[in-house]
């Protein structure tokens, strides 16, 4: 993930009232993918009352060159982060490293998330593998997974 901070998600600023940078929060909304696949799994996989069996999994496709993401931020945002990149040197290594996919190679990881036979329950993959090693630490937070489901629930209520 680029810039998640290191606590994982501002749960008490999810609309982001107080403090915006578009970077941190597109690695919010990565890291709440994570943790609620995670957190969808302990829910309903395997036997019990109201569990069905169900696996939920997260990747990353990789860095694709042809999204829209990059091309409608404004300069300002790659600025921001650029110097959150500074701060953070494992992200900065991950997005130097990181080789530009296209669209097919991008979507290879999707298709072999969801068409195994065998996925990892609550795993996250990248380049076509399950990913353990470059997660974020708030990734395997069980207790932040419970209180972003929670606080999901709350604002679907409307609450």
């Amino acid at each position: 993930f680029l810039m998640p901070p290191p606590h994982g998600i501002s749960l008490d600023d999810l609309q982001a009232a107080r403090s915006y940078n578009p970077w941190v929060r597109y690695g919010e909304s990565k890291l709440a993918n994570v943790l609620h696949a995670k957190e969808v799994t302990r829910r309903f996989l395997g036997p019990g009352e109201g569990k069905g069996g169900v696996v939920a999994v997260s990747l990353h496709p990789g860095n694709i060159a042809e999204t829209d993401l990059k091309r409608n931020a404004e300069v300002s945002s790659f600025l921001l982060a650029f110097l959150g990149l500074l701060a953070n040197p494992r992200g900065l290594w991950a997005v130097i490293t990181s080789p530009h996919k296209n669209t097919a190679q991008g979507v290879s990881t999707t298709l072999l998330a969801a068409l195994t036979p065998t996925p990892e329950p609550g795993g996250y993959y990248s380049d076509c593998q399950v990913e353990t090693s470059a997660v974020h630490p708030a990734a395997s937070d069980a207790d932040l997974a419970r209180r972003l489901w929670e606080a999901s629930e709350a604002a679907v209520a409307g609450k």
